[in-house]
């Protein structure tokens, strides 16, 4: 009961991360899908013929569009872009960051947009929202290229000097900018927050569950730890993002915008993964050292005024020194280094740098600042053996996935060339300008869950047969361990030494003399009878005398006091 409701205030804690990241997730849904730029302008060398020649359609930069609040291109790409339906359905239009719909002069011709208060006439693509999308792409393009983004001046005078009327067009974008990066860094941020609250509340729980050993209570507490910082860090923004088709409608979770791990869940989900692996760098070896930080700022602001000895020694007394948060706190980084390594290679170098500084810290810390950590047992380092090998066997799942993507360039088996090229030209090429683009897919994407299909590529081939041999050396040697042995131990009459994992409780030891000593140990229950010393005073045990010669006089089990107290004794 204990457990259940530890594990239920855990949830109720990750509930605030979820909402967290859904806000995240709703609010970038809303900006247009990325673009490149050049692949939009006509160039008789390099890009001589462009799906979306943005020029040939709406000449924004020679209306000078952004400074011109007459303009006629600039009202027309306004009316379209108010009108679109659905920002995620522009994604469709767009594979590997180029346009893949045709939009060549048979589709806008002289087409003109109605006046300012008319109604919308479906611009001149009126069964398709493409013609909307691509006003919102050449747009953001435009904006992006009259202002360079890479200097950060330049961005702030044009954001903040947008207000004016006639050059308020390219508003929309920079408030975009800046809103998806304050979205990103407050996710973050509060990931972090979220993550201290979590380790603290771990040991919490972990001590209310009232485990019989310190060791077991801290190996619940890492397991708790590690448990809930890989859940707020790595997987919930991972299920909040996906999208997974037949789980459509499914609360919440797995409605997101990405059906894959395609460029924009790179630019949006693991970006904001890999900075919160950066900021644990700070975070992680900071909440380590906090308590010891908070009493000497105490000891520095309160100590003149303690009233009493008692008071001032309370406030010298070292912190504790908790193993258990930091077992859980390297190996969550563990975890979501080595799993979304594949991915992601940076995180790597953020674990390098993580763990020196962890391990500088602790050493410090451990030596100058806390208590003597008492001695603990197996549990948490068993604990750690069982869970970390696990990692590997994530990562190569994960690497299989990844690099099945079919926008990857790959060598296909049954294929001589290299394919993923992303666009699909058939579609491309059958598919009129003027078209409903309904039931349309220009991508050449196979199904979601279509694995033979990642597999032929060798990229994902190649993680994948490790990942077999993997998971039958992980799950055969636990097999073999877990249900061979003891079969073959109950047939060969062979059980093993006696292991003793747990202290029963003090009222349960029975003394030698007492009732039920000579009993038998029932099997699977712990031996709670004491060995055959009545007491643990020397003199009650003469034939131990003579390994104590400095308290008793040889082995005569008369207590001596011995003149001079060795040097090596221990005072304490």
């Amino acid at each position: 009961m204990r457990k259940a409701t530890s594990m239920l205030m855990i949830f109720i804690l990750l509930i605030a991360a979820i909402g967290v990241i859904v806000y995240a997730k709703d609010t970038l849904s809303k900006s247009p899908p990325a673009v490149a730029c050049p692949n939009t302008v006509y160039d008789a060398t390099t890009n001589p013929a462009p799906m979306l020649n943005c020029k040939a359609i709406w000449d924004l930069a020679s209306e000078d569009a952004i400074n011109n609040a007459t303009s006629e291109t600039r009202r027309s790409v306004d009316m379209f872009i108010s009108n679109i339906k659905n920002y995620e359905k522009c994604g469709d239009f767009i594979v590997k960051a180029d346009w893949a719909r045709p939009m060549d002069s048979s589709a806008y011709g002289a087409y003109t947009a109605p006046a300012t208060g008319s109604a919308w006439d479906g611009g001149f693509l009126p069964n398709s929202q493409a013609d909307e999308c691509a006003a919102l792409t050449c747009k953001q393009c435009y904006c992006t290229t009259v202002v360079s983004l890479a200097n950060l001046g330049d961005l702030m005078n044009a954001y903040f000097d947008s207000g004016a009327a006639d050059k308020a067009f390219c508003k929309p974008i920079f408030d975009q900018i800046f809103q998806e990066a304050s979205v990103m860094v407050g996710t973050i941020a509060m990931t972090t927050i979220t993550n201290m609250v979590l380790m603290n509340s771990a040991a919490f729980f972990s001590e209310f569950e009232r485990h019989k050993t310190l060791s077991a209570t801290e190996a619940m507490a890492a397991t708790y730890t590690f448990g809930a910082l890989i859940v707020n860090q790595m997987i919930v923004p991972i299920i909040i993002y996906s999208f997974i088709e037949f789980l459509e409608g499914f609360p919440v979770l797995f409605q997101g915008t990405f059906g894959d791990f395609e460029a924009e869940w790179y630019n949006k989900v693991m970006v904001m993964i890999m900075g919160t692996a950066v900021t644990n760098i700070i975070a992680f070896p900071l909440g380590a050292a906090a308590p010891n930080i908070v009493a000497w700022v105490k000891r520095k602001l309160t100590g003149c005024m303690a009233h009493s000895q008692k008071v001032l020694n309370e406030m010298y007394q070292p912190a504790d020194f908790s193993l258990a948060k930091r077992y859980g706190q390297a190996l969550c980084a563990l975890y979501y280094t080595i799993v979304l390594s594949a991915c992601a290679p940076p995180l790597l170098v953020a674990a390098f740098f993580l763990f020196i500084i962890i391990f500088y810290v602790d050493k410090m810390i451990l030596l100058k600042f806390s208590k003597r950590p008492p001695m603990y047992d197996h549990k948490l380092n068993e604990m750690f053996l069982n869970m970390a090998p696990f990692a590997a066997w994530f990562h190569l799942a994960i690497a299989t996935w990844a690099f099945g993507y079919y926008e990857i360039p790959s060598y296909t088996i049954g294929l001589p060339s290299i394919a993923g090229t992303g666009i699909d030209a058939n579609a491309v090429s059958s598919q009129s300008a003027n078209a409903d683009d309904s039931n349309v897919d220009y991508t050449g994407a196979p199904a979601q869950f279509d694995f033979m299909a990642r597999l032929k590529r060798l990229n994902a081939l190649v993680p994948f047969l490790f990942f077999v041999v993997l998971t039958v050396s992980l799950f055969l040697a636990k097999l073999v361990d877990k249900l061979l042995k003891p079969i073959c131990g109950a047939i060969f009459g062979n059980k093993g030494p006696e292991k003793i994992d747990e202290v029963p409780p003090f009222d349960q030891l029975i003394m030698p003399g007492q009732v039920g000593y000579e009993d038998p140990v029932p099997e699977g229950e712990l031996n709670n009878k004491l060995s055959g010393l009545r007491s643990y005073r020397i003199e009650d045990n003469p034939k131990y005398a003579k390994l104590f010669p400095e308290v008793i006089g040889g082995e005569s089990g008369r207590r001596e006091t011995p003149a001079k107290a060795p040097k090596t004794q221990n005072m304490a």
